[in-house]
């Protein structure tokens, strides 16, 4: 049914659009399809060409009928979608050999492969996805069991019955064979479950009719209306015995209508965790449609409902709890107060505005777009360096293609939330100082020099910070905002930097840290400080807030609109509602059209999904890492964190195809989070400010043939000390990072308008002297090498 109303909907939107499925005849959603749809065999003998080919999962079934089709669509671009945890389904169904997620790799028979073909082959899914173009799924965490560094784009489904609607479905007419089947006793439960029951949901099926047949023996009136099939056929002999189950079978589309509306409340069929929480139910819109509440697991998409339904969550699911929940439910009926508030259902209508088939079609549409738009090749567009902050293009280095924004962490000032935390007098300077190596030559602490322990509470140590970073080729900041729900922390620094005269002609922006603040310093809930809340209530005191920054005239904007950067869009529930009124609101204040900046730090494609205008890109990288053998550099044995290879890191960095939606490119000096994680963190070795200045002028190179920067590329960070993500300098490097900053956008401007490799290879073999000469974290080994290159350089044109 996903499928056909995403056709539906494309069609409307003037595409031209055929889905083909085992059989041709299928459930329809109207009389008449307006997409062309027939079976695989005729899909075969399809005399046309397609430019997209969306395989609705891995199946066996679905890669058969891709690869007879393939052949004459040599140049379409794939994407592959998937629906579930297919690997938790085929252990549940087939308990047959697993060994991790080898499965059936042509080392099984034709009746069991004949088995598996309604479900996902290890082996074909790996051979699809490596010639496919993105990925598309109905639930972001399922990117962690189908990781790939393809684009991804999670849909948001609405109802089956969004395009008939209730006048449409109507009641159960007399002569109804329905009508028959149903119970019509006063004040009786009715307990609604859509759908088929399979081998990986049946044990909570069965919890269900074992809680409704124990609570009836205590003499409440309860019934479950059953539609769809069950796979098991034991278990269907079972339940056609029992009087208090009703099964409808399957049913068309206005008959199922009937039958929901007739439910007090519905039941989510839930299975193993390690399948529940990588599925998006879809019936949940479905529920949603008639404003009836339902019982779900408290896991995934349920957490996302725990502010609409928190009485009917299920936290441990089985049957002493459901028992206990339907209990409570049975009573709520007979006292007449089951039914939603109206402040529910109008929660309902926001999540309805969210999740329906228009917004799912839009975000498809985007993605084939955008698939289609790399297939032809764009002419850059020339840089001016003159215009104003209304502008786009407008940087600190005039010797520039583009302007380096720097993201800026304003932690260096005690605050008494982090006394309370932390200890008195706690700052980021606190872990940075007490900092120890966890191997060999493994440069900690790394202590300030030039600019000092700052203080960010003295407007003279944010001056001083400034003409550093101006000196460096910096364009402006990228403020870290701290918001919890009414309460700000750590904003002294930027409203100093607001109200000073002195820095008034510094190009600035604010990015919304909307992470919960925890003792693991990574945005998780595990020993939660301060917590993130996304009210509704909430949207106007923070669009006041902000707005009084915007309002500032050295606020960075795109064509004249402010933009405001979100840091983890993806972790606010129901987020293109919640973005959504937050941009609306500030525009009312400001008078200003604002842009919101998607961050995608954690694989997040689509901005405009979460109500966002810009993708921006995030490094290093949070997946397909560089990894390095811990056993090589000796480190210490407590050691638990890992290494990763700066050089690899930056060579994925220039090849890696961005994220959908992004629009902002990313760079980041070094990295080295040991002040904040100790012995579990995360180091990438072999940096230096030599190799970086390389790196550097090889990515703006790069980037010279990417007309969709918007001007900027992005700098994590100017002074992440914590993280070993710094330009500024210390003890060890001095002032190198920020020179070479400036030095390497000056030497790939010079490139750019020369074109003469010369410039190139001077700037190669400068950085390689320099390098050898004077970078002591090298070992003897890796001095020898880059000596040799050095060598190599010298004697040929071979760049």
């Amino acid at each position: 049914m996903h499928v056909y109303q995403i056709a539906e909907e494309l069609v409307n939107r003037g595409h031209q659009c055929t889905v083909s499925s085992p059989i041709a005849k299928q459930w329809q959603l109207k009389d008449k399809m307006l997409f062309k749809h027939i079976s695989y065999q005729a899909l075969k003998a399809l005399d046309e060409s397609f430019n997209i080919i969306h395989a609705w999962t891995a199946r066996s079934h679905v890669i058969e009928a891709l690869d007879g089709i393939k052949s004459a669509n040599a140049d379409a671009k794939i994407i592959l979608h998937q629906e579930d945890n297919e690997w938790e389904i085929v252990k549940k169904e087939y308990p047959i050999t697993y060994d991790g997620r080898v499965l059936l790799s042509g080392r099984y028979s034709k009746q069991i492969l004949e088995k598996f073909r309604y479900r996902t082959i290890f082996a074909d899914y790996q051979r699809t996805l490596s010639g496919a173009s993105a990925q598309t799924f109905l639930i972001d965490e399922m990117s962690e069991i189908y990781p790939s560094a393809l684009p991804v784009a999670t849909l948001r489904p609405g109802s089956v019955f969004e395009s008939l609607g209730n006048k449409d479905i109507g009641d159960i007419e007399d002569g109804n064979p329905l009508r028959d089947k149903l119970v019509r006793r006063e004040n009786v439960l009715v307990i609604g479950y859509v759908g088929t029951v399979h081998d990986h949901t049946k044990d909570g099926f069965i919890d269900l009719v074992a809680a409704v047949k124990s609570l009836r023996a205590h003499g409440y009136d309860i019934v479950i209306y059953k539609t769809g099939g069950i796979s098991d056929a034991g278990l269907a002999q079972e339940i056609q015995m029992e009087n208090y189950v009703v099964n409808f079978g399957f049913l068309d589309l206005k008959q199922l209508g009937k039958i929901m509306r007739l439910c007090s409340l519905f039941v989510l069929p839930w299975g193993d965790k390690n399948f529940d929480r990588y599925r998006f139910p879809s019936k949940i819109p479905d529920f949603l449609f008639f404003e009836k509440p339902f019982l779900i697991a408290r896991i995934n998409v349920g957490l996302k409902f725990s502010h609409l339904f928190n009485n009917f969550l299920i936290d441990q699911p089985g049957f002493s709890e459901l028992k206990e929940k339907l209990e409570k439910i049975a009573l709520l009926h007979l006292e007449g107060t089951l039914s939603l508030s109206q402040e529910q259902i109008h929660e309902i209508s926001l999540i309805r505005a969210t999740y329906n088939w228009k917004n799912t079609g839009k975000i498809v549409e985007d993605l084939y777009l955008s698939l289609l738009e790399q297939s032809t090749p764009s002419i850059p567009a020339a840089v001016s360096n003159t215009d104003d902050l209304s502008g786009k293009n407008q940087c600190g280095n005039p010797h520039s293609l583009f302007r380096v924004l720097a993201f800026y962490l304003p932690q260096f000032h005690p605050i008494p939330e982090n006394d309370e935390w932390w200890g008195k007098g706690f700052t980021e300077w606190t872990g940075v100082s007490l900092a120890k190596p966890q191997f060999e030559k493994h440069q900690q602490p790394r202590i300030p020099s030039e600019l000092g322990f700052y203080d960010l509470r003295l407007e003279e140590a944010l001056l001083t910070q400034v003409n550093y970073a101006h000196r460096a080729g910096v364009f402006g900041f990228c403020f870290y905002y701290y918001w919890f729900g009414g309460k700000r922390l750590l904003e002294r620094p930027l409203d100093i930097f607001v109200n000073s005269p002195n820095l008034k002609a510094t190009p600035f922006c604010i990015c919304w840290a909307n992470e919960p603040w925890s003792r693991k310093y990574d945005g998780s809930g595990d020993s939660l400080l301060i917590e993130q809340n996304y009210q509704e209530a909430d949207v106007l005191p923070l669009a006041n807030d902000i707005a009084k920054y915007i309002k500032c005239e050295n606020y960075i904007r795109i064509d004249s609109e402010p933009v405001i950067f979100i840091y983890r869009a993806n972790h606010i529930p129901f987020s293109p509602m919640f973005l959504g009124l937050l941009k609306e609101t500030i525009s009312l204040i400001t008078g200003f059209k604002v842009k919101f900046v998607c961050i995608q730090s954690f694989d997040v494609s689509f901005p405009f999904a979460y109500s966002c205008d810009y993708g921006a890109e995030f490094t290093p990288y949070h997946y397909d890492r560089s990894l390095v053998d811990v056993s090589y550099y000796n480190c210490e044995n407590h050691f638990s964190g890992y290494l990763e290879d700066f050089l690899a890191s930056y060579a994925k960095m220039l090849s890696h195809q961005p994220l959908v939606g992004t629009n902002m490119r990313c760079l980041f000096p070094q990295w080295d989070n040991t002040p904040r994680r100790g012995r579990k963190a995360h180091i990438l070795v072999n940096s230096s400010p030599f190799l970086y200045a390389l790196s550097l002028f090889e990515y703006y190179r790069h980037l010279q043939q990417d007309t969709d920067t918007q001007g900027f590329i992005l700098l994590n960070a100017l002074n992440e000390w914590g993280e070993g993500a710094i330009i500024e300098p210390d003890m060890l490097t001095g002032p190198l990072y920020g020179n070479l900053t400036r030095i390497a956008q000056e030497r790939a401007y010079a490139f750019a308008v020369t074109g003469d490799l010369a410039e190139f290879k001077i700037f190669i073999q400068q950085c390689l002297k320099n390098m050898i000469k004077f970078d002591g974290r090298l070992s003897e080994a890796q001095r020898n090498a880059y000596q040799d290159i050095l060598n190599k350089t010298g004697k040929t044109n071979d760049i």
